[in-house]
């Protein structure tokens, strides 16, 4: 399978651009047989302190420990170390700059290696499969709204409540913390298909656009899809716009190149290595056998009395076969019902992390609340 990557970013309507993305190596094609492709995004926080800063640290550092991966390690346990390296550079940064735990990015990455997937995240970040026409979001969000709705669930507080809380969209987990309070990450691969998309954003794309309104851009290769998720976004005029970035990687069937479809047609011997060169010449040869044998046979067989007349030519018919051409390509398309997700990642291969001891999941956590109006 072959992945194709793409890449589209702007800055929306705040002073600084936040979100910080990058990918691994991809001409090192020893790593990518063991490692894969990685693919990293990281928004930093504008409601706490220098929020690009975290973003650029962590995703700096994301890319280095994971690119330190040997052949022997897995790539679940290679994200994982990278992950909380990530996060002790940012967590060291934030102390240098007098800014302890009030200094934050959320990070996303994926690695794909053939037709495998593997995903790592911390925050909000989205990774996105998308796939026959709708989306399905592989990662969790970790924001508070998760813990009202399940309270609300419960029936511990109403629907309405869960709802309306200040801190709904507050973050309970991200980069910067002393201690990482939730980790969202796959155990095991999950398996891409030809046609797929994978998108990695920040919440600047999916808060502006419904599912539906970014399935309208899924069009062409991942540069051109990535470009239009943007400027769709861009298009809503949302006021207080954050940051956008997507990170788009395409699943394309592997197709050989020119050179060995012309060395296949004009190659000599087959798998058993014995067949002729050309069937063109076996098709010349059997033509001409065939006109040696019908002269011999005039020559020697011919008798002219033997032929009698025919008042009429002799009609031969043709078999038929009766019955509509059967068309095995005709098979009536898979019915989705609007809203159905075309594939859920498998619960029992992921993992996250405990909430540290003693924290009150109905309390407003640590972290700043994301307020549109706020440099973030």
């Amino acid at each position: 399978m072959k992945l194709i990557p793409g890449n589209a970013q702007h800055i929306g309507s705040r002073q600084q651009q936040q979100d910080a993305f990058g990918f691994s190596n991809l001409s090192n094609e020893a790593f990518r047989k063991h490692g894969g492709m990685l693919a990293v995004v990281a928004d930093g926080m504008g409601g706490m302190a220098h929020g690009e800063v975290a973003a650029r640290a962590a995703l700096r550092s994301f890319l280095d420990s994971y690119e330190a991966k040997t052949e022997t390690e897995s790539i679940p346990d290679a994200l994982l170390r990278s992950l909380h390296a990530a996060n002790a550079a940012v967590y060291q940064q934030a102390l240098t700059m007098g800014a302890a735990e009030d200094m934050g990015t959320t990070l996303v990455a994926v690695a794909l290696r053939e037709n495998q997937m593997f995903w790592i995240s911390v925050g909000d970040s989205g990774i996105f499969l998308y796939r026959g026409g709708e989306f399905t979001q592989a990662n969790a969000s970790h924001v508070f709204a998760a813990d009202l709705d399940e309270k609300a669930g419960q029936g511990m507080i109403s629907r309405e409540d869960a709802l309306a809380h200040p801190e709904r969209e507050a973050l309970t987990s991200f980069l910067g913390m002393e201690r990482l309070a939730l980790i969202d990450r796959s155990l095991r691969p999950f398996l891409l298909c030809e046609n797929d998309v994978v998108l990695l954003a920040t919440d600047g794309l999916f808060k502006t656009l419904s599912f539906a309104g970014m399935a309208e851009a899924m069009h062409g290769d991942a540069q051109l899809l990535g470009e239009a998720l943007v400027n769709r976004a861009l298009a809503v005029e949302k006021p207080f716009q954050d940051n956008i970035t997507v990170v788009a990687i395409c699943a394309e069937a592997e197709r050989p190149s020119l050179a060995a479809a012309e060395g296949a047609r004009t190659s000599g011997a087959g798998p058993a290595g014995g067949r002729p060169r050309s069937w063109m010449a076996l098709m010349l040869l059997t033509a001409a056998l065939v006109i040696v044998g019908g002269y011999i046979y005039y020559m020697f067989s011919y008798d002219p009395g033997s032929r009698q007349p025919s008042g009429a030519a002799r009609q031969s018919a043709q078999p038929t076969r009766e019955g509509p051409a059967l068309d095995p390509a005709a098979v009536p398309p898979v019915q989705r019902q609007p809203g159905q997700s075309p594939v859920t990642p498998p619960a029992a291969g992921r993992e996250s992390a405990p909430a540290p001891e003693g924290k009150d999941a109905i309390e407003p956590p640590a972290g700043k609340p994301r307020h549109e109006e706020q440099g973030r």
